[in-house]
């Protein structure tokens, strides 16, 4: 029985939410499971997905719960902070 390739992405964070992010916020390059969404991949990485409003996916806006698939530039947005 073979097994699914895997889903290659890559990811960056803006805002400040970067820093809690593996890396750092830099662009990186990840490996996902097939049929895994936004958030799954963030708790998988331990990443709190409360820091994340929502994703920008090939450019358009798309919700944690979006399904990734290979070759996505995922662009995570988190809410702005200030006072």
């Amino acid at each position: 029985m073979s097994h699914p390739e895997p889903v290659r992405i890559t990811v960056t964070c803006m805002g400040h939410s970067g820093c809690y992010f593996p890396g750092g916020g830099e662009t990186q390059v990840f490996e996902c499971v097939p049929g895994e969404t936004i958030e799954m991949f963030l708790e998988r990485l331990g990443v709190n997905t409360d820091l994340f409003m929502y994703a920008v996916v090939g450019g358009e806006k798309r919700e944690l719960s979006h399904v990734l698939r290979d070759g996505d530039d995922v662009l995570l947005v988190s809410p702005l902070m200030g006072g």
